[in-house]
């Protein structure tokens, strides 16, 4: 064969791999979800696939090597790996916003010893930010941090930023905790599509701390009422629990709410659909808790435009299956409200309804930690609701406490912060009466705290710790005078006091039982001698290198890096390469080609493709190197 028609094959088969690989690389990349598991509309998020690692090596609130850094301060894609464990105690709420917190992947599983929690605050996704994957971490606000509970939510995903409307999507929410958020626990708003939220416990919201009183919602999406924002969230396989209501309400959008085990509310309405909602609400498992009030008309429908599809859940009014589907316990709902069609939405793996009990609470939750994908890191306050769910036992809102007999239920309501100072002397301190206002206590049960403790939480006297000598019904004793004069309630119109301006007090069994936020023992991070967020014994564990930062290649071509591998706990198979074949997937194609010709061009950097594109061993690729690619594809 002549060099002229030899010549001739390798420009038509250039120009050909250039034309199909722009087509190949995106079609592959778009068909590649998050990781294994992940479904819905947020599937196909890329996170930060491909990008710089940021590694977290502190529990700071800011500053360099804290997950603000890594979050707020970087720009461009990346992965955030931990090198330490603990609780990080924010100042504010970590903001992610726009196209420089696009194409994130946050990985709490890589945090050595017992996680991750956030204090205080949670995390907000803003307008215009997309491609973001966030699991296993743990976000705790409680109300010991804000100023204003009406702006602390543990999760919020915004499609609107200061400007207005702003697109955001694609964007993946796996095995996180998310508890004692004030205003809502987890909330979607305004512009949000292609979103998943799975696997994760949505619990708890506080009773105290919000400007409009008792609140302890679990999640509210929807959108304001002034757009028309579009909406598409999945929420799937989740545990919500201990929340008032809200276990959801989904105003205007299209949510997939499936598979889900929603435990111990207290409010009548706690499934609510409005403001034009189209919900696939399927095979969801309602387990009633001490709180329910035994009235089975739990779920609501209304507005126009609103369609909820409804099959297979379990309910109050049909705690094994309810013979017509649509009739889950409505309160005056009537089948306006009913779609016959289930709305479309990406394919999803769906569990019977029997299942959903069991295989929801056996992996769901932050329960991973140390670079470790076996389900290990399930902490105190996780383990304690989901046991609480197979006992149906524990409290709407916030914590379990062990409270005296005759104590009235009323009490729960100021969890965490159980009550505030109305007047104190040297050693006594005296609780709120009912004048004036509703829901005060108006007794304490006679001698019931004796040998317990109190402890202020807030405002001036902060910190204090006593044991309880005697009370009455009016009046607490404790051991000692308190060191710093507590700051008594301002009186309101009608009497009583203002929690806002006063010292919270709480009453506790022990006197070390009073840090909600468990204790996380942290480790030295694995060995990662290269700096590409693998540790050295899993790069030498599957045939790769622990001195060359190749976390961006992909070793067994599937499409998720290197990286990606040991993040999700799956394991490359060992490689098969001829001659040619420098993706390594077992056939000699235009791929081939298009890798030999990046690498020649300096567009493939990746260290592999480097190495197995020099075919003539001459230690460089070049276009002898390209032409006997071709030649081995053709059979020439």
């Amino acid at each position: 064969m002549s060099n002229k028609y030899l010549n001739k094959i390798i420009l038509i088969a250039v120009i050909f791999a250039f034309i199909f690989s722009f087509t190949f690389i995106n079609a592959q990349e778009n068909n590649i979800k998050a990781f294994p598991g992940a479904e819905g509309f947020g599937a196909y998020a890329k996170g930060g696939r491909g990008g710089a690692v940021c590694k977290v090596t502190n529990l700071n609130d800011s500053g360099s090597g804290s997950l603000r850094y890594c979050l707020e301060d970087q720009s461009g894609p990346r992965i955030v790996i931990f090198n330490v464990s603990g609780t990080i105690e924010l100042n504010s709420r970590i903001f992610m916003s726009g196209e420089n917190d696009s194409y994130v992947t946050v990985a709490g599983q890589t945090a050595p010893g017992n996680g991750i929690q956030l204090k205080n605050y949670g995390i907000g996704i803003l307008g215009g930010t997309h491609d973001v994957v966030i699991r296993y971490i743990k976000i705790r606000p409680g109300v010991t941090g804000s100023a204003d509970g009406s702006a602390t939510d543990g999760f919020l995903i915004m499609g609107s930023d200061q400007y207005g409307l702003n697109h955001t999507y694609n964007i993946m929410i796996d095995h996180v905790s998310v508890e004692w958020g004030i205003d809502e626990v987890v909330g979607f708003w305004d512009w949000v599509t292609d979103a998943t939220i799975q696997n994760s416990i949505i619990a708890e919201g506080t009773l105290t701390g919000h400007p409009e009183g008792n609140h302890s919602y679990n999640m509210l999406n929807g959108h304001n009422s002034n757009n028309n924002a579009e909406i598409e969230v999945s929420i799937y396989k989740n545990l919500f629990a201990h929340s008032k209501t809200r276990n959801p309400k989904l105003d205007y959008g299209v949510y997939d709410f499936r598979n889900n085990i929603v435990y111990n509310w207290s409010d009548l309405l706690i499934g609510i659909f409005a403001s034009g909602a189209h919900v696939n609400f399927i095979n969801n498992h309602y387990i009633a808790g001490p709180g329910f009030n035994n009235d089975t008309r739990n779920f609501s429908a209304s507005d126009p435009g609103t369609k909820v599809y409804v099959k297979g859940n379990w309910t109050p009014l049909c705690p094994n299956g309810c013979s017509d589907d649509w009739n889950i316990g409505w309160f005056n709902t009537g089948t306006e409200y009913k779609s016959d069609t289930e709305f479309s939405v990406p394919e999803i793996t769906t569990l019977s309804t029997s299942q959903v009990k069991s295989l929801v609470l056996a992996d769901v939750g932050a329960n991973r930690c140390n670079g470790d994908m076996v389900a290990n890191c399930q902490d105190t306050v996780d383990s304690r609701i989901i046991n609480e769910v197979n006992t149906k036992t524990g409290r709407v809102g916030p914590f379990s406490i062990s409270l005296p007999a005759g104590w009235p239920e009323s009490f729960i309501a100021r969890s965490p912060s159980f009550g505030f100072v109305n007047a104190f002397t040297a050693n006594t301190l005296t609780d709120l009466t009912s004048t004036g206002v509703a829901g005060k206590i108006d007794d304490w049960p006679l001698n019931g705290f004796s040998g317990k403790y109190v402890k202020i939480t807030s405002g001036t006297g902060k910190g204090q710790i006593h044991a309880i000598i005697s009370n009455d019904k009016d009046t607490l004793t404790i051991d000692s005078d308190w060191s710093s004069n507590l700051e008594p309630s301002i009186d309101l119109p009608g009497g009583g006091g203002h929690p806002y301006s006063a010292s919270h007090y709480e009453i506790r069994d022990t006197a070390d039982s009073w840090d909600w936020w468990p204790i996380f023992a942290s480790q030295s991070p694995a060995s990662d001698n290269d700096g590409d967020g693998m540790p050295d014994s899993w790069e030498i564990k599957y045939g790769l290198n622990p001195n060359t930062a190749d976390g961006n290649s992909d070793i067994d071509n599937d499409g998720y890096t290197n990286i990606e591998e040991y993040l999700n706990g799956t394991e490359p198979p060992p490689l098969i390469c001829t001659t040619g074949d420098l993706d390594c997937d077992q056939s000699l194609n235009i791929s081939d080609i298009q890798i030999a010709i990046n690498v020649f061009l300096g567009t493939d950097t990746d260290a592999d493709h480097r190495t197995r594109a020099d075919v003539n061993g001459n230690g460089q690729a070049d276009i002898a190197d390209i032409q006997k690619v071709v030649n081995i594809i053709f059979g020439i």
